[in-house]
């Protein structure tokens, strides 16, 4: 079995963020481990601020949060994107609202990692999937880009978002040796 599970919380009152992401549990707070880059607080307090918390049907509010998390810093800008592509299944989230929060999500990022893993963010939305090489490849690109914690926990996500036959090994693997080569050079 693959060590990825939706399990974030909803509805048992403690709003407590998690997701098993290969690891162990990541919420979004999580997604901001290593080097900050001189932005730990803002960083964390950001996470804290959208952790569960997305407002997900109020499209003013969350292109705010967007461009708030653009000022941050790119590993904010994903942990974004991680909201918008695995929502709390209490939030009953239509997939034409996550395409367009998606949408409004891609027009403002500023990484030039957005556009190929937005690419695989929207496949995942429509219902198709992302295969285990494409998901690899995308890490391996990802782990030239020290710290992107937040892009890395989007693209194995979706890698096992809705997939059947996934290679979980090689994924969890993968992931795991770009987050201690990426905590190693602290």
């Amino acid at each position: 079995m693959c060590r990825f599970e939706d399990c974030r919380r909803d509805g048992d009152g403690s709003n407590a963020p998690i997701a098993v992401l290969g690891l162990g549990c990541y919420g979004v707070r999580n997604l901001y481990a290593g080097r900050h880059h001189g932005y730990p607080n803002r960083e964390r307090a950001f996470s804290d601020k959208i952790d569960c918390k997305f407002p997900y049907f109020d499209a003013s509010k969350a292109a705010a949060l967007i461009a708030e998390a653009r000022s941050i810093s790119t590993n904010a800008e994903f942990g974004v994107l991680y909201e918008i592509i695995s929502p709390p299944a209490s939030e009953g989230l239509p997939k034409q609202t996550q395409r367009e929060l998606l949408a409004a999500w891609i027009v403002n990022a500023a990484s030039p990692l957005a556009a190929r893993i937005a690419d695989l963010a929207s496949r995942v939305i429509d219902g198709g999937k992302v295969p285990t090489e494409k998901a690899l490849d995308e890490m391996h690109e990802l782990a030239a880009t020290e710290g992107q914690y937040a892009a890395l926990a989007v693209v194995s996500h979706l890698a096992y978002a809705g997939s059947e036959g996934v290679d979980c090994e090689l994924i969890d693997t993968l992931e795991e040796q770009i987050r201690m080569r990426w905590d190693a050079s602290r």
